[in-house]
């Protein structure tokens, strides 16, 4: 593993946690502090769309009986 880590968000830890709301690519570097040597990869999160909910109000009839 690396030294020292550098993410696209500008996180500087070995992993990281997000949360996005859509579809996002980070990017982390890992470096060598002993070799100087460094790695790059990409990750891309995909995020499915929230469902949609439709709610119709309804009335309900009443009947009244006199007597």
């Amino acid at each position: 593993g690396a030294d020292t880590y550098s993410w696209s968000n500008n996180a500087t830890t070995a992993s990281i946690v997000v949360n996005p709301f859509f579809n996002t690519t980070y990017t982390v570097t890992g470096t060598s502090t002993l070799t100087s040597c460094t790695s790059t990869t990409v990750k891309s999160i995909f995020v499915n769309p929230s469902p949609q909910i439709s709610i119709i109000s309804q009335s309900v009839a009443t009947k009244t009986y006199v007597t």
